[in-house]
């Protein structure tokens, strides 16, 4: 009825990978201008973090149950028992 042929599928292939990287490429400049234009200065990838350095704390390990806590508590865990 509709006559698929192996040149046509080729065709349509080609037609529907046109479109994707198409759409692919087009979605990479956009968001590579909005990129630039939030942040003018590049930071390396050391540079990047999730945390401030004040965000980060240390913490200290109870010698007698292993569980850690911040340095200004207690131990939850021993304390508890």
């Amino acid at each position: 009825m509709f006559g698929f042929s192996i040149p046509k599928l080729l065709v349509l292939f080609l037609i529907i990978l046109l479109v994707w990287y198409g759409f692919k490429l087009f979605e990479r400049r956009d968001y590579l201008s909005k990129n630039k234009s939030k942040n003018p200065r590049r930071e390396s990838d050391q540079e990047k973090s999730k945390f401030k350095k004040d965000e980060v704390e240390d913490l200290i390990k109870c010698p007698e149950c292993g569980n850690y806590f911040s340095s200004g508590s207690s131990c939850t865990v021993c304390s508890s028992k």
